[in-house]
C-alpha cells in the first residue's frame, strides 16, 4: 500500500555447508536427528546482505532503506546468535540501512537445552555494548503470538528516534485501542499488578 519493494535476503549461497554440521544439530527426544539442513545457513551475513541490497538496486531501481529482521525467525524458530545480529546492525549501519527487529515471537521460542541458540533482542547487544540502540535500530513486539491475543490489536515499538516516535505519537492519537483495553494489558504486564504471571508464562513458554 504504501509503494515500497521487498528484496529477499538468500542466505544459503553465501554460508558454508558442511555434512558433518548435521551431525551437532540437536536431536528428538527419541534421540534421533531430524534435521537435514544446518540452522546456520539461515543466518544472514554480510555477503548475503550486500548480494540483496545490489540485487535491489539492479532489479528494481530501489536503494534499500530498511533491513527487517524477524526474530525469532518466522516461520522457522530460528533464533540468531548475538554476533549475527550484530554483523546485521554493522553491516546496516555501514550502508545507511535503518533495522527493524520483529520480535513478535520472543516468548515463545524452542527449549535452549537441546542445545539450541538461545534467543537474544537487539537491546541486549546495546546494554552489553553499554550504549544506546541509536538512531537506527528499531524494535517492533505485540501481544497476537505470545499471548495468543490477536483480537485485542495491541502492538509497540520502541524506537529512540525522534523522528519517528513524534510522527508515530500523533499517529495514535487517531487510532489508539481503546481505554478498556489499555488497563487490561496494564494489569496483565505489569508485575506489581499480576504477582508477575506475564514473567512466568513467558518463561513457561520458552521452556
Amino acid at each position: 500500500r504504501a509503494g515500497l519493494k521487498i528484496q529477499p535476503v538468500t542466505t544459503f549461497d553465501f554460508n558454508d555447508w558442511n555434512d558433518a554440521d548435521a551431525a551437532d544439530e540437536p536431536s528428538n527426544k527419541s534421540g534421533t536427528n531430524t534435521s537435514t539442513i544446518p540452522v546456520h545457513m539461515y543466518y544472514p551475513n554480510k555477503a548475503a546482505l550486500d548480494a540483496a541490497y545490489e540485487r535491489s538496486m539492479i532489479e528494481h531501481g530501489s536503494t534499500p532503506r530498511i533491513l527487517l529482521l524477524s526474530s525469532p525467525n518466522n516461520p522457522l524458530g530460528v533464533c540468531y546468535p548475538a554476533h549475527v545480529l550484530q554483523e546485521c546492525i554493522d553491516w546496516a549501519e555501514e550502508r545507511g540501512v535503518h533495522v527493524i527487529s520483529d520480535e513478535i515471537y520472543a516468548g515463545s521460542v524452542y527449549r535452549t537445552d537441546e542445545g539450541r541458540v538461545p534467543w537474544t533482542s537487539v537491546a541486549e547487544l546495546a546494554v552489553h555494548e553499554n550504549k544506546k540502540l541509536g538512531p537506527h535500530v528499531h524494535i517492533v513486539y505485540a501481544m497476537s503470538k505470545d499471548f495468543a491475543l490477536s483480537g485485542l490489536r495491541v502492538g509497540a515499538v520502541y524506537t529512540e528516534n525522534e523522528d519517528i516516535a513524534v510522527p508515530l505519537q500523533k499517529l495514535n492519537d487517531l487510532c489508539q485501542i481503546s481505554s478498556q483495553t489499555q488497563v487490561m494489558v496494564e494489569h496483565m504486564l505489569d508485575p506489581a499488578l499480576n504477582g508477575g504471571w506475564a514473567d512466568e508464562a513467558l518463561f513457561i513458554c520458552s521452556n
